[in-house]
C-alpha cells in the first residue's frame, strides 16, 4: 500500500595554511559519493508504506514512511529524494505512485545523493545540537554547534551536518528542528544528508599544508584548492576539490575563517569534510585575484 500526501558574490580570494604547531593522521573514511543509490522492495512481502509529496527542488520527496513498512526495512528515509521508479524518471509524485502501482512486485527507487540516519537518546542527558538554516537552496537545516558530550555527538552528528528529519518528521527550519527534538520521545531518530567525514590531524606532529578558497556555490564550507606533498593534509586524505564544512566544531564560511581556526588549534584538528566535492575549476576560474595568506 502507497500512502500518498499531495504538495503541490564573485570570491576571489584563497587562503593557504601550512601551520606548524603540529597532528596525527587518524583518518575515518567513509565513503564520499555524489552517485546515486538505489534500493528495491518487494510487494509480496507487505505494505511498501510510504508517503511522497513533491520537492520544490526537483524530484519527489518521502515525507512519511510506515513504521516496519517495506520501504523503511530497506533503508528508505523521510527526506530522501526519489529520481525515479522502475525505470521511469518522477517529476511528479503521482507519476511515481502509478508506477509503484503497476509494478507486479519489485519495486527499484532510484535516490539523489545519500542519506542516513542517527538514533540519539535524550535519557543519557541533553542532545545538545544547534542548527541554523541554510544559505543556500536545499532540504534541511545545517548544524551549527554540538555541545561536547551531548547525545547528539554521542550519535555521531557532526557540525556541518544536514538534518532533514528528526523523528519521522520533515525540517522547515532551525526553530522548527528544535521543536521536533523537545517534542520527540527518549529515542529518535534523525535523517541526515550525505555522508561527512571526520579526520583528525595533530599538529604537534608537522604542518598542515593546505590552501583554501571559498565555496563559490552559496554554499557552507571552503574548498581545498591546494596541498603541500608530504605534509599532515595529504597524510590524513584530503584532497584536491574537498569541501571543508567545520574546524574542531566550529562552522566555516570563508577561507580566512578557515585559517583562523586551523592558527587556534595547539594539538589536534578535527575536520569535517562534506561528501560531495566541489568543482575546483570553477572556483580557480571564478578567482580574479590571488590573494594568499600564509601560516
Amino acid at each position: 500500500m502507497v500512502h500518498v500526501v499531495a504538495m503541490d558574490n564573485p570570491l576571489s580570494r584563497t587562503s593557504s595554511y601550512s601551520g606548524s604547531r603540529r597532528g596525527s593522521a587518524d583518518l575515518s573514511t567513509l565513503d564520499q559519493t555524489n552517485a546515486t543509490q538505489q534500493l528495491t522492495v518487494s510487494k509480496k512481502l507487505g505494505k511498501i508504506g510510504v508517503t511522497l509529496s513533491n520537492d520544490e527542488h526537483g524530484g519527489v520527496i518521502v515525507t512519511h514512511l510506515l513504521p516496519g513498512s517495506q520501504a523503511a526495512q530497506v533503508g528508505l528515509n523521510v527526506g530522501d529524494v526519489i529520481l525515479s521508479v522502475n525505470g521511469i524518471l518522477c517529476s511528479d509524485h503521482r507519476v511515481a505512485i502509478q508506477a509503484i502501482d503497476d509494478a507486479p512486485d519489485t519495486v527499484a527507487f532510484v535516490l539523489k545523493g545519500l542519506t542516513h540516519r542517527a538514533m540519539v537518546d535524550k535519557s543519557t542527558g541533553k542532545v545538545g545540537i544547534t542548527c541554523r538554516n541554510r544559505t543556500e537552496k536545499g532540504r534541511g537545516v545545517q548544524v551549527s554547534n554540538l555541545v561536547p558530550g551531548g547525545s547528539a555527538q554521542r550519535a555521531g552528528i557532526m557540525v556541518g551536518d544536514v538534518l532533514l528529519s528528526v523523528g519521522g518528521t520533515l525540517v522547515d527550519h532551525h526553530e522548527h528542528a528544535i521543536e521536533l527534538v523537545d517534542a520527540s520521545e527518549t529515542r529518535f531518530e534523525m535523517v541526515l544528508l550525505g555522508t561527512t567525514r571526520c579526520l583528525v590531524l595533530n599538529k604537534m606532529l608537522g604542518d598542515v599544508g593546505v590552501t583554501f578558497a571559498n565555496n563559490i556555490r552559496q554554499e557552507p564550507g571552503v574548498v581545498v584548492v591546494g596541498l603541500e606533498p608530504g605534509k599532515l593534509a595529504v597524510q590524513s586524505g584530503v584532497q584536491l576539490g574537498d569541501v571543508v564544512l567545520s574546524i574542531n566544531g566550529q562552522l566555516v564560511d570563508s577561507h580566512g575563517e578557515a585559517v583562523q581556526y586551523l592558527d587556534a588549534a595547539t594539538a589536534q584538528v578535527y575536520l569535517v569534510l562534506s561528501s560531495e566535492k566541489a568543482d575546483i575549476s570553477g572556483v580557480l576560474s571564478d578567482m580574479t585575484t590571488s590573494c594568499t595568506n600564509k601560516h
